[in-house]
């Protein structure tokens, strides 16, 4: 039996794209038609789908739309900043998670984990031996394609302040206070903090597709050598039933089907075919 494709798609790259108004492909699955068993790719897919949607919902207010009265602009803002906030943050934690999925890490040790513990984890196995330290999976995998500057200069420090922002102001008790400010400087604002987050995001994304595309390249060299199934773990960190799935098993080498998903291609992140 020969591996057919890689467990996973490069959402993080695609959406940079997106976000900068370049060319762009990210494809929407419907239940039960996901070509992939990696169970973050799902995840991944729906999440960013969301993240495109509530990107655009919040430039439409911010450019067109006219609310009552200060009140109602102020609550308008802090939803819509609160969302853009969540979903930044749930889709920065998938995209390394479906990423972890294709490697040696065994999945207890980030399932459930928030996206803080994926940069920064307590060994407790050397704990116990009296050799305490901290680890990082995200850093692991940046480590292991060269990329360890980016992920020092840019991951390790705007992923925590991001995580920060959701927990202290969105997923919790607290929030931003009601301003009592005129109409144009409640939209003013959304604008600005809305332009100032998405751009470090496209920061991080740079870095998370650059790690994308360096797994895929990995992964797709070893189909492309026709390493045979039952001596790729040894090839590699990669287990092979989770980096390529058990759907992409043939007995006989293929070409790569292409994903079933469709091309989201208006403005609020719609499918279309």
């Amino acid at each position: 039996m020969r591996a057919l494709r890689p467990n996973l798609y490069p959402y993080g790259r695609e959406l940079r794209k997106w976000m900068l108004g370049q060319e762009w492909w990210v494809p929407v699955f419907s239940a039960g038609n996901v070509p992939f068993t990696n169970p973050y790719t799902e995840d991944v897919a729906v999440l960013t789908a969301a993240y495109m949607r509530v990107t655009n919902d919040g430039a439409f207010w911010a450019e067109t739309s006219t609310p009552s009265n200060w009140v109602s602009s102020e609550i308008s803002r802090i939803r819509l900043y609160s969302e853009f906030i969540l979903y930044t943050v749930r889709l920065s934690e998938a995209l390394v998670k479906q990423l972890l999925f294709c490697t040696d890490f065994e999945a207890r040790s980030y399932r459930r984990d928030p996206i803080g513990s994926l940069l920064f984890k307590d060994c407790k196995a050397c704990r116990k031996e009296g050799k305490p330290h901290s680890t990082s999976l995200l850093g692991s995998l940046a480590h292991r394609y060269g990329f360890c500057a980016g992920y020092g200069n840019c991951l390790d420090i705007d992923l925590p302040k991001l995580a920060s922002s959701r927990n202290r102001l969105v997923a919790h008790s607290e929030t931003w206070q009601l301003r009592q400010i005129d109409v144009a400087t409640s939209k003013a604002d959304l604008h600005r903090e809305s332009i100032e987050t998405g751009e470090t995001f496209i920061h991080m994304l740079e870095h998370i597709g650059a790690i994308e595309t360096a797994m895929l390249r990995e992964l797709t060299s070893h189909i492309v050598a026709g390493t045979p199934v039952e001596h790729f773990g040894a090839a590699s960190i990669f287990q092979l039933k989770h980096a390529y799935g058990r759907r992409y098993f043939s007995r006989s080498a293929g070409t790569p089907a292409k994903p079933h998903g469709k091309r989201t291609s208006d403005r609020n992140g719609d499918s279309s075919g």
